[in-house]
């Protein structure tokens, strides 16, 4: 259960996103996208219309998304990263998982092999070009 309270525009975003199957919540920085995905998500898993969320994220911002998972619900959360233990299977006992690009784009088939009832992706226009090539720092090469 979310555990915060919502501004009104809040609201309007977050049922916006519960009520699409395929949403885009392209707000300004500042406004609060990442806690009303997670409002979203809750609800979502509230209703019984989720169990397993997948959120993609930068990996310079990847720990805010558990840092404010924790802090607005006490629904578990796995933060995947280089070495961790579930990486190979992305079988995770938790309702959130939480990868970054660079592991989404090498761990593909792993992730593609669960099924997910939520996609978050934070920053999306990281899949713009999977031709790309990009350094351990997230620069092109």
């Amino acid at each position: 259960m979310f555990k915060g309270d919502l501004y009104e525009t809040q609201k309007v975003g977050a049922q916006f996103l519960c009520a699409k199957k395929t949403a885009v919540l392209a707000w300004e920085q500042g406004t609060g996208k990442t806690v009303i995905a997670i409002a979203s998500a809750e609800k979502l898993l509230e209703l019984g219309l989720a169990e397993k969320i997948l959120i993609v994220a930068p990996s310079s911002i990847a720990w805010q998304w558990e840092e404010k998972i924790n802090e607005f619900t006490d629904t578990g959360v796995t933060l995947i990263h280089a070495k961790s233990k579930e990486r190979d299977t992305y079988e995770t006992h938790t309702p959130y998982t939480i990868t970054s690009y660079p592991l989404f784009r090498r761990d593909y088939e792993a992730i593609q092999g669960q099924r997910w009832d939520v996609v978050i992706c934070d920053e999306a226009q990281e899949f713009k070009n999977n031709r790309s090539k990009r350094d351990s720092w997230g620069n092109l090469a």
